[in-house]
């Protein structure tokens, strides 16, 4: 993939979440840059989130925030996603991180 098509397809998946977030009422991101590669989405709706004490209470949170990277070879490879606040989810590591293999 050329720098020009990477430019392009960053452009375009930037494109898609503008449309996205003009149609959605829980979903925004922010993000820097013309063509991004790493964005900050951000998800509004109940979730349950735990600390990662064995003591801790679980909790109800409002407002979940998500790193998004695309890597160079994207969309071959898949994006690195990391969940930034607590969430209590089998498919999220207690770090946060997302191994989209397995799901």
């Amino acid at each position: 993939m050329t720098r020009e098509d990477r430019q392009n397809r960053l452009a375009a998946e930037l494109e898609c979440l503008h449309a996205l977030k003009k149609t959605s009422s829980v979903f925004d991101f922010e993000s820097v840059g013309e063509a991004p590669d790493r964005y900050t989405l951000l998800f509004r709706g109940k979730g349950v989130a735990q600390d990662t004490s064995s003591e801790s209470e679980i909790e109800y949170v409002e407002l979940h925030r998500v790193e998004l990277r695309l890597p160079y070879s994207f969309p071959q490879r898949p994006p690195d996603i990391r969940w930034t606040t607590p969430l209590f989810h089998p498919n999220v590591s207690f770090s946060g991180f997302i191994n989209v293999k397995d799901i």
